[in-house]
């Protein structure tokens, strides 16, 4: 009994990311009844691009330069193709990546999506969006994000910590006024009082933060 045909959409851009997405098909997904789509996305330029008041032979420029770039990458991607010895076909279609890539799996009835990972950090994946975040949130069928090993960690991942030093009871600190204070446990004994200072009656003292103040007799005249 002949198996059924699978259909396989990988999303392809040239880049390495892409390009580790299609290399793991082939070392752990690939079965011999494939059909592989693969897709490639780009939105087309315009004069908003360059800018208003654009130069027209600047765009056209603009235009067969992308055209060319197009069609080296769709030149590569059926010699992928015929060197893994896979059956399938190229579409290299306008427009934005994620949606092309959603639309193409359901008018082809795709069985899965195999797409890379640029490995954006959460703030940025919060803010920007990527392509792999779109596929996975709008794809009818299953998708596989494959993340390259060195884009794992990111962010404050390779940042290193610095050991926290063990402080020691007599460790000295800096006050808030800027003067050196010990931590023993003698900073947290009350104000010392002379003897005389204890005679004066509670009338002739003011209290301030920490400190007792005698009022000098000749002011109290």
């Amino acid at each position: 009994m002949a198996t059924k045909e699978r259909k396989v959409v990988i999303a392809l851009d040239g880049s390495h990311h892409s390009e580790h997405a299609f290399e793991w098909y082939m070392s752990n997904f690939r079965q011999e009844n494939d059909f592989v789509v693969i897709v490639h996305s780009f939105e087309a330029k315009s004069a908003a691009h360059v800018g208003v008041g654009a130069d027209v032979k600047a765009l056209s420029l603009m235009l067969e330069e992308e055209a060319k770039h197009c069609e080296a990458l769709v030149k590569s991607f059926n010699k992928k193709l015929t060197e893994n010895g896979l059956k399938g076909e190229v579409k290299n279609i306008s427009g934005k990546p994620g949606e092309v890539v959603v639309c193409v799996a359901h008018d082809d009835q795709a069985d899965v999506i195999i797409c890379g990972s640029r490995g954006h950090g959460t703030l940025r994946r919060t803010f920007m969006g990527s392509v792999s975040d779109y596929i996975v949130h709008h794809s009818h069928v299953p998708v596989v994000v494959c993340r390259h090993k060195q884009h794992h960690h990111h962010g404050n991942a390779h940042r290193k910590i610095p050991k926290q030093r063990k402080e020691d009871k007599h460790t000295k600190s800096t006050a808030p006024n800027g003067q050196e204070r010990s931590n023993i446990k003698d900073d947290m004994k009350t104000p010392h009082v002379s003897q005389r200072d204890q005679r004066t009656t509670g009338a002739d003292l003011r209290r301030s933060s920490s400190t007792l103040v005698k009022e000098d007799p000749d002011e109290s005249q």
